[in-house]
């Protein structure tokens, strides 16, 4: 299920026009660095929890 998230994660970050690494993106475009710092801890912390419940 981590892998399928990763995946998410990266075609989000390619093709996508909103979400979590869609609004990142965006607050690296505005140089919003609180917003971005969000959306990483985001990714990381729900990367986490689906890696730890796959076990």
């Amino acid at each position: 299920m981590a892998y399928g998230w990763r995946a998410l994660v990266a075609t989000e970050m390619i093709a996508g026009t909103d979400g979590i690494d869609y609004m990142t993106l965006e607050a690296v475009k505005w140089y919003q660095t609180e917003v971005m710092i969000l959306g990483m801890l985001l990714i990381g912390v729900l990367w986490l929890i689906l890696d730890f419940s796959s076990d």
